[in-house]
């Protein structure tokens, strides 16, 4: 009978302990990359992901519309503004009087024009004498002209009967033309479709306007950025003074390289990630648009690959994923923040560029400026009614 020696019963163990935790080792692994490659064919193969993302949106940039020195700011960088909120006042000393010159042509205007109308009145009242005088003088010439027949009157007396006759023919004439000149002076209809008055009342309103300009309205709801004026500082149309960047607005762009592009379509769903908030806060977004051309093509130097030194360097292309405002509000995002984005390209029915049809939708809009020329039109007749008035004080209201 042999006997076994303790040594080679505990080597014997130890390989099969080691065999044992090589299989499963290798058990492990197959089983992470089966669990790999079934995540990869349900899923990952649908997913395109890239941290080559930034948060973009609209920036409003605040100009002056007219020129001017700065006589007041009331707001500063980082500050919330609501849309038509002041931001920047300009001197109005000149303006005032440059309204109140308008208004005084208006008024002057109106009185030219009544004007006019009374002497193309009075002018007509003396064509119609004119006329008595001329069928006066041609009856005298007549009955002058029988009696010389009968010689009852010299030749002379017919003689200066006829030249009365030529002389109010004559002034006749004028009369007319003088009444013509007067009537197309003095224009028809009402005295405010007048070209001298129209051209006053615009006048009037071009005032009003630059009056109401000189104060600096926010064009919508956001946070002031880039803010450069001060008080006495003389600012001009075209000099930004600062921006007012809306952040409900906002959405990403991200570059995504060449071949990735491949399955990316309009309406996609996408999942955003920002270092900001970690990991624990998701954006839910989708993809909008794609852009005409890569990052290259746009640069101020674009490259120049027809030559002999040409490496291959993948490209990236912008695309842009709007987000969702109502998780905005809860977890705004500010301008330049990378983003992790992950797109999900199960569904690859829909466009890769946008066609025609897609529905409009306004990117951007503001009526702050139409707001300015809000009562305008009530001082601008306002104005012309007490003119007329002035005027005319028995015409009736136009």
């Amino acid at each position: 009978m042999t006997e076994t020696k303790p040594g080679a019963s505990a080597a014997r163990a130890s390989n099969n302990n080691r065999k044992l935790a090589l299989l499963s080792l290798v058990g492990v692994f197959l089983g992470c990359g089966v669990a790999l490659a079934a995540w990869w064919y349900l899923a990952g193969q649908f997913r395109e992901v890239t941290d080559n993302a930034y948060v973009t949106g609209g920036m409003y940039h605040v100009e002056p519309q007219l020129a001017g020195t700065v006589v007041w700011v009331g707001v500063d960088n980082t500050e919330f503004v609501k849309k038509g909120q002041p931001l920047v006042r300009l001197g109005e000393a000149d303006l005032a009087i440059a309204l109140a010159q308008a208004k005084a042509q208006l008024a002057q205007s109106v009185q030219t024009v009544a004007n006019f109308r009374a002497r193309a009145a009075q002018l007509k009242a003396a064509l119609a004498a004119k006329k008595i005088d001329l069928a006066m003088a041609r009856d005298e010439m007549e009955r002058r002209k029988g009696l010389v027949e009968i010689k009852a009157v010299s030749r002379e007396t017919y003689d200066k009967a006829r030249a009365v006759y030529e002389s109010a023919k004559a002034s006749l004439e004028a009369s007319r033309l003088d009444m013509e000149a007067a009537t197309i002076l003095a224009g028809e209809g009402e005295i405010s479709a007048h070209p001298q008055v129209m051209s006053a009342r615009a006048a009037l309103r071009e005032a009003f306007l630059r009056m109401r300009r000189a104060v600096i309205l926010a064009p919508a709801d956001g946070y002031v950025a880039k803010s450069s004026v001060r008080v006495g500082q003389l600012v001009a149309p075209g000099r930004p003074l600062m921006s007012v960047i809306p952040l409900d607005d906002v959405y990403v762009e991200a570059n995504f390289k060449e071949n990735q592009l491949r399955h990316i379509r309009l309406g996609q769903p996408v999942t955003l990630k920002s270092d900001l908030y970690g990991s624990f806060v998701t954006f839910a977004g989708k993809v909008a648009g794609f852009g005409a051309g890569t990052g290259g093509v746009f640069s101020i130097l674009p490259a120049q690959n027809a030559t002999g030194n040409w490496i291959k360097i993948v490209q990236r292309a912008p695309v842009r994923i709007d987000l969702d405002k109502s998780e905005l509000a809860n977890a705004p995002l500010i301008l330049g923040l990378s983003m992790l984005a992950t797109v999900d390209t199960t569904s690859r029915d829909g466009q890769p560029l946008a066609r025609g049809g897609v529905v409009e939708r306004e990117r951007s809009a503001s009526d702050v400026f139409a707001a300015q020329a809000e009562g305008v039109d009530e001082l601008v007749q306002t104005v012309y009614q007490e003119s007329l008035e002035a005027a005319l004080p028995n015409t009736p209201e136009e």
